[in-house]
């Protein structure tokens, strides 16, 4: 016999301790709310509308449903959604048909499809902000398709896919903090007009008889508008760039050997200079550091011969892929890494010149990289039979 509160009913028990010791209101009963998890916004197939998205726990999951010992076959969740020329209005007409309170304090994710990030999200983002129960740290994410159809697929290993997506944010962040953007840092990058925003994409994914999510990349947005994608490759030079890798494997290849190298740190520093007329190039100074997990090759080579390669071509590499996503946001005229800023901030009276030719300038901004590697360890051995 089965005993206890399953996972998504302890979560719903937790939100409503929550609630009720925060002093969020007087009294709570937990059924005549409906806790979202997550919102999605979409395009609808009706010219100027929207089509709004919640997902919600429902009620026989929070309370135990069912005989003791039984699973639920059905769905943890319930998806509902109204077409409104408005967030506000949309979710208006989700209160009048439903008979619970739509409760959006614990809300951990807002997803917005494809197409409609393309028509813009600047209308969205100011009532979201506006919105008394929006939360600032809520995580934002770009649908590669529609946000619906990413909120109503489940997950192996989790009942409510909102809450599997929040944890393979949270997985996402171990390898870098580029994969998580919160609705506050995105307004952050929206208000300056120099600056654009990266986004991170989630897919649906269907194989076979079953569907799985996955994240990679990031949608690229400016003036509240996606402009644009950066591939899972460019990802990673954006995170090289900024130095926000923290672990992960970057892959090096010699030609005909090639190796797995751990990323063990990173840092980058940014630095500004200025030719006679004023016109800026960007120096960017990035520090790798890397652990040797695994050697395909390099048989008969000496140890100290191979830690040589592994340096220089994992400084290549790295370069690559940062070259790529520079050039990348070039072709897109958007400044994802805040150089504009960064000129603003340091030289101020230099950026009064620039500001407002910033647009012409960035997609011919020269960038000069300065990449240094080390490889700290080789692992739990020394010598290898290869080397040896």
């Amino acid at each position: 016999m089965k005993t206890g509160l399953r996972p998504a009913a302890a979560a719903a028990a937790t939100a409503l301790l929550l609630l009720i010791s925060s002093g969020c209101y007087d009294i709570v009963e937990l059924d005549t709310i409906s806790i979202v998890t997550g919102v999605g916004i979409d395009r609808d197939e009706k010219p100027g509308l929207i089509r709004l998205t919640v997902q919600v726990g429902k009620a026989e999951t929070v309370g135990g449903g069912g005989e003791t010992g039984k699973e639920i076959s059905e769905k943890a969740y319930l998806v509902l959604d109204a077409t409104d020329r408005s967030i506000v209005g949309a979710l208006d007409s989700l209160r009048q048909d439903n008979s619970r309170t739509l409760f959006l304090h614990h809300n951990q994710l807002i997803i917005f499809g494809e197409s409609h990030a393309k028509d813009g999200i600047a209308d969205d983002i100011d009532a979201l902000m506006r919105y008394h129960q929006s939360h600032m740290n809520v995580y934002m994410l770009v649908a590669e398709g529609n946000a619906r159809e990413v909120l109503d697929t489940e997950m192996e290993l989790e009942k409510i896919p909102s809450v599997g997506i929040d944890r393979m944010i949270k997985n996402k962040m171990e390898i870098s903090k580029v994969y998580s953007v919160s609705l506050l840092e995105l307004v952050s990058k929206l208000i300056d007009k120099s600056s654009a925003a990266a986004v991170p994409i989630i897919k649906s994914i269907k194989e076979k008889d079953l569907s799985r999510l996955s994240m990679q990349g990031l949608a690229v947005f400016k003036n509240g508008r996606m402009v644009g994608k950066l591939s899972e490759n460019q990802t990673n030079g954006y995170a090289w760039m900024l130095g926000e890798i923290k672990s992960g494997s970057l892959k090096v290849n010699t030609g005909k050997d090639s190796a797995e190298l751990n990323i063990s740190a990173c840092e980058s520093k940014v630095k500004a200079v200025f030719d006679k007329n004023g016109m800026p190039k960007i120096q960017v100074d990035i520090n790798g550091r890397f652990i040797v997990e695994q050697l395909i090759g390099f048989e008969g080579q000496p140890l100290e011969e191979v830690i040589g390669l592994l340096n220089k071509v994992a400084a290549d590499t790295v370069k690559q892929v940062v070259l790529s996503c520079f050039k990348q946001t070039q072709r897109l005229n958007a400044d994802i890494f805040g150089f504009g800023f960064h000129i603003h901030k340091y030289h101020s009276r230099k950026w009064k010149a620039l500001e407002g030719r910033w647009e012409q300038i960035y997609p011919s901004l020269e960038l000069a990289l300065n990449i240094q590697t080390e490889i700290l360890d080789t692992g739990k051995i020394s010598i290898s039979p290869k080397t040896a």
